[in-house]
């Protein structure tokens, strides 16, 4: 039976892989942040083997206590990472403190799990995923801390991944597109307010650019991003596959946007987006 650890099962994407893993007949062992989190995921995906408690603020702590759930388990064959932080705002009024957060979830946090797990997927020959987004290859107004931690990531698996090569553990990316998760309709909510406590010269320079946002985060809520049960299909699948490849694009936005990218100059890309966004940029 093959041991799973599921890094931010809550919700979203994590609960979508924990329960498609279960239904699968492996033994999955996730992780949420609070004693309520805990409570849905074992309303949702009974079947789990355990779960634990992990915050992801604290790189760290995240490297100590994922060391302990491994040797809890008893060593581990696959390891995915499916939490994260989306924060908002344009560059110049983001807070610093957003920076700080979303380099410590989406990206420290990760290179943390990957020292904690690699002795015990090196002696399994195992499998690290670790979910990136289309924003990990493409700069998106609206989403700079976001961005930034996200091509962190990017950079830091091209490297692990050529390091550990030869040990026999794999590790991949999943790049998805807009999800209609929770936080995103959160995220949307948060622009509308936000707009909304602007002064007149933040509003003159940056409206078009919040309105934007929220209309493009409301029509992928609406139906044209993937689902997180989609996203964690593909998921599971580059878990199991024999020799999996080390990206995976979900999503027709993510195709889309990825595709434009590689065709496009710096400056054709600014404009296609300044234009998608209403003249931002």
């Amino acid at each position: 039976m093959t041991k799973v650890l599921v890094i931010g099962a809550a919700g979203g994407i994590g609960m979508e892989v924990a329960r498609q893993l279960v239904a699968q007949g492996d033994s999955v062992v996730a992780t949420v942040m609070d004693a309520a989190q805990e409570a849905q995921l074992r309303g949702e995906v009974p079947g789990v083997a355990g779960v634990e408690l992990l915050a992801l603020d604290d790189a760290e702590a995240v490297l100590v206590r994922v060391q302990q759930i491994v040797a809890a388990m008893g060593g581990v064959d696959q390891v995915a990472v499916c939490a994260a932080v989306g924060p908002l705002g344009p560059c110049e009024l983001t807070p610093l403190a957003d920076y700080a957060k979303a380099m410590s979830v989406n990206f420290l946090s990760n290179v943390a799990i990957f020292q904690a797990v690699l002795p015990a997927l090196r002696q399994a020959k195992g499998r690290l995923l670790l979910i990136s987004s289309m924003g990990g290859k493409v700069a998106l107004p609206f989403v700079g801390a976001y961005t930034a931690s996200k091509h962190a990531i990017e950079g830091f698996a091209d490297v692990a991944r050529q390091e550990i090569a030869a040990d026999g553990v794999d590790l991949v990316l999943v790049e998805p597109g807009g999800v209609r998760t929770g936080m995103v309709s959160a995220q949307i909510a948060w622009t509308k307010e936000a707009f909304g406590k602007l002064d007149a010269g933040q509003a003159a320079r940056y409206g078009a650019l919040y309105h934007g946002f929220a209309a493009a985060a409301q029509a992928g809520y609406d139906g044209a991003g993937s689902t997180p049960d989609q996203v964690a299909t593909v998921i599971v699948a580059a878990l199991a596959a024999e020799k999996p490849e080390t990206r995976y694009v979900v999503g027709g936005d993510a195709q889309q946007l990825l595709g434009a990218r590689a065709a496009l100059s710096d400056r054709e890309m600014d404009a296609t987006l300044a234009a998608f966004f209403g003249g931002a940029g």
